[in-house]
């Protein structure tokens, strides 16, 4: 441990004794300032230290980690932070938002505007040494959109994968080309080798294109990373090794950080302002993740539309954003951050149109005829701040009549037990953002999608989601989406919409180089330590 970090311990036991002294001495100290307050005096980037050690190892903990390695089977948008250091994905999502090259290097949309024709990297190999080529691009795509893929909804507008030469491809969409360059950038985007592939050992043996390979893995706990030789990009290899480690617990993460066995974690907003009096390095940046309330809407009562608007008005999304997220999440009903060209500014953040109204929630639910209350059980995963966020809900929904058990189980079982087993009829968890608007539509409203669990949204919402994916340009797509979130408000959906989450991750002093990104994944591409 480096004397800057012990010093910086002694610091912050020191002035958490004088603060449990003052509390004593004054029965209660005053919130002089928010967590929300501090954040906003926080960078979304570490400016990357000109002293870094190339051959440094970086640890990060996180709070979810993929159960397996094979993309097309990824259950969570969150598997990503632990795919993308073996996983190049052909287009790169830059922390302002917009797509940038990675595999492909350059691309251009046809005439008629329902093809992407794409330039591949010359020169780059998988981890096995087969060569990445227009051949490898097809296979790819083709098992993501297939059979047993269970991204396939977010390249659903994929018709054909077209070879035009070793180095070029051609990708046909008749709609939906707009939502197709973001989704490259994504899971659908990662190539893994066509030889691994083939011989079916991606779960347990990962084989990409990215810029490190896994040394050792032990499922729920460690991913270990070394950096690749030869790879086509060095500066994103600024760590020769580098640890993932799964950490539930925010407490738990914290306390990682601060005795120096992890170099950097994810933060939840209760933990800002402690964070900040440990003395440890804060990143915040908006984001399209937004926390939500699924419901099975085949099931009893939630077959009742008038039920779901009950859902509605009975939550209280001030109280979660401002309160249980202390300002770190924007209550409002929409699922697109107020920064997205697909956010309708004439809703804004909808709570005049369903504000926390127990009253109304009661009398929707005795005309649905369920009015003398009903059972719910929901699944969450067992993090710290979902945990807790269904223990808010659960009370909230207590006050309409509605019995909300919560069952908390790893992220993966989340969609065994609401998607696949359905043995609950609610989901209490958050979007793992995707840049693109169609994210939303791709992974919660489209028929054979993830979490579009039960009867289908309405026919013109899942119209409007498709027509809004095909325009390639936003000023295009804007307006169509502002129309569907209209809609959805007209038609309610099975998804209530809680509020959009301020993302935060901690470093110590040692760590640069890290950029926070528009999804809300700590892509830790570039990562960089210095020397002991």
């Amino acid at each position: 441990m480096s004397a800057n970090k012990r010093a910086r311990q002694i610091r912050t036991i020191a002035a958490l004794g004088a603060s449990a002294l003052l509390l004593a001495a004054c029965g209660g100290a005053p919130n002089r300032e928010t967590s929300k307050e501090v954040a906003e005096e926080f960078s979304n980037k570490i400016k990357l230290a000109d002293d870094y050690d190339p051959n440094g190892h970086f640890s990060y903990s996180y709070s979810v980690m993929t159960p397996g390695w094979d993309p097309i089977k990824s259950v969570s948008g969150f598997d990503f932070v632990t795919l993308a250091p073996v996983y190049d994905r052909l287009a790169f999502n830059a922390p302002d938002g917009t797509v940038k090259p990675m595999l492909a290097t350059d691309w251009e949309t046809s005439d008629d505007g329902k093809a992407l024709v794409m330039k591949l990297r010359e020169g780059v190999t998988f981890s096995d040494g087969t060569p990445f080529n227009a051949e490898a691009v097809k296979v790819n795509l083709e098992r993501a959109k297939g059979q047993g893929s269970r991204i396939a909804t977010e390249i659903e507008q994929l018709d054909a994968v077209e070879v035009l030469d070793q180095y070029t491809v051609r990708l046909v969409a008749d709609s939906g080309l707009g939502a197709l360059l973001t989704a490259m950038a994504e899971r659908p985007g990662m190539m893994v080798s066509p030889a691994a592939a083939a011989a079916g050992t991606l779960d347990t043996q990962p084989v990409g294109a990215g810029a490190y390979t896994v040394t050792s893995f032990k499922a729920g706990d460690t991913a270990s990373y070394a950096k690749r030789a030869g790879y086509w990009d060095p500066d994103a290899q600024r760590v020769a090794t580098m640890d993932i480690k799964l950490m539930t617990d925010d407490q738990t993460r914290l306390n990682a950080l601060n005795s120096g066995e992890v170099d950097g974690a994810v933060m939840r907003p209760p933990q800002v302002k402690t964070a900040v009096a440990d003395g440890l390095t804060v990143t915040a940046a908006p984001s399209s993740v937004y926390m939500y309330l699924l419901v099975n809407s085949a099931k009893e009562p939630f077959d009742d539309p008038k039920v779901r608007e009950a859902l509605n008005y009975a939550v209280d999304r001030v109280e979660i954003g401002d309160g249980f997220f202390e300002g770190l999440c924007t209550p409002q009903i929409q699922p697109w951050p107020k920064s997205s060209w697909a956010y309708n500014e004439e809703i804004g953040d909808g709570l005049d149109i369903w504000p926390h109204d127990v009253e109304k929630a009661k009398k929707l639910l005795k005309e649905a005829g369920v009015g003398d209350g009903f059972a719910m059980p929901a699944v969450t995963t067992n993090v710290t701040y979902t945990v807790q966020l269904s223990e808010v809900l659960q009370e909230q929904l207590s006050e309409v009549g509605i019995d909300m058990s919560i069952e908390q189980v790893p992220t993966p079982q989340v969609v065994e037990s609401f998607s696949v087993a359905k043995t609950v009829v609610g989901n209490v968890n958050p979007y793992s953002g995707s840049a693109d608007p169609h994210g939303v539509a791709s992974r919660y409203l489209l028929p054979g999608s993830i979490y579009s669990v039960g009867n289908p949204p309405a026919q013109s919402t899942l119209d409007l989601a498709l027509k809004a994916s095909t325009p390639v340009d936003a000023k295009d797509r804007a307006p169509i989406y502002h129309e569907m979130m209209q809609d959805m408000v007209d038609n309610p959906n099975h998804m209530i919409t809680l509020c959009q989450l301020k993302v935060l991750s901690a470093f110590n002093d040692n760590v640069s180089g890290f950029e926070l990104g528009s999804t809300g994944f700590p892509d830790l591409r570039g990562v960089a330590v210095a020397k002991e």
